[in-house]
């Protein structure tokens, strides 16, 4: 990976098409994040002028509360390591039943035995049971799929969301491109991410958090076996470009209070309960005029404590 430990590099169309591996960026502060998503939003409409008309992927943007982690899917952290898409899709095949009776909805899936033609091609594609594998992973079910959003300011909620004010590792908000508009190339017997697009019918949340998704796999005999995202990033130069900005954890609070401002928080993009609940104690907690105004009083309290100390 591209370290920039110290000044970040300014982000240019020419850094975009030849990345050949992940572009990590070290943020000061909240501010010259911003800075960056201005330069990466510029160089994205330049690169979309440039191709007169035709389709370039969206940028996503994905979110995690500590930059040690590696983007993995809940499938890959799940105790049980499940490789084949075959042995995956028999699981919540199995599981089918149960989960539609308690859910009181119906899904329209193939039977295992079914979906050899989709398995045996290796042109990425949603798999069998788009829709149902969403429902999985929007309650909890491990699954083999990677959300992000294409909204960054989403992203960076969840960043700071589940972080703490005074955790020593910085917080990553990353940002990828699926390719620079001239076509992808997918690997016969590599891993290949495939990008699963937002149109779905599944949880309401989905549409909250302008969710899209994606899938690493690589194809091997006749079966898809799972592989990790970052094994397929920057093996070809133009496509499968990711950015990685790391931001001091410290800048919760900034960060959070701005996109509060904006209606943004855990009430709007989850529509539940425990979301209003959590926004209603971050706004009591760490953004009301009660808390200003404490901190503001501890600051002018220990300015004039250091003043008494210098005149002793």
């Amino acid at each position: 990976m591209q370290n920039t430990e110290m000044t970040a590099p300014e982000i240019t169309k020419q850094l975009v098409q030849r990345a050949s591996t992940t572009i990590e960026m070290k943020m000061e502060n909240w501010r010259e994040f911003e800075t960056k998503l201005s330069e990466l939003s510029s160089v994205y409409d330049e690169l979309e002028r440039s191709l007169s008309g035709r389709h370039l992927p969206h940028l996503l943007f994905r979110g995690q509360s500590n930059a040690r982690f590696e983007l993995s899917t809940t499938l890959e952290r799940y105790p049980v390591k499940i490789i084949r898409f075959s042995d995956y899709y028999d699981a919540i095949f199995g599981a089918r039943y149960e989960i539609e009776s308690a859910s009181h909805t119906t899904w329209e899936m193939p039977a295992p035995h079914e979906i050899k033609d989709a398995l045996e091609s290796s042109i990425p594609s949603a798999p069998p049971a788009y829709e149902y594998m969403l429902y999985l992973r929007h309650h909890g079910f491990p699954s083999p799929i990677l959300d992000w959003s294409r909204s960054p300011y989403i992203a960076a909620f969840f960043a700071f969301s589940g972080c703490a004010q005074d955790q020593t590792d910085d917080v990553a908000i990353y940002a990828y491109l699926e390719s620079v508009g001239s076509g992808k190339a997918s690997s016969p017997i590599g891993p290949t991410i495939a990008t699963l697009g937002p149109y779905a019918r599944t949880h309401r949340r989905h549409y909250l958090q302008q969710a899209e998704y994606t899938m690493c796999r690589a194809f091997v005999g006749d079966d898809w076996h799972f592989a990790q995202h970052e094994s397929a990033m920057g093996q070809v130069e133009g496509q499968d470009i990711l950015f990685k900005f790391e931001l001091p954890a410290s800048e919760r609070s900034v960060a959070l209070g701005t996109l509060d401002k904006f209606n943004l928080n855990a009430w709007s993009l989850y529509g539940s309960e425990e979301g209003l609940m959590e926004t209603m104690a971050m706004r009591q907690f760490e953004f009301s005029e009660r808390v200003r105004r404490t901190e503001l009083r501890q600051k002018y309290e220990s300015e004039r404590a250091h003043r008494w100390r210098k005149k002793a």
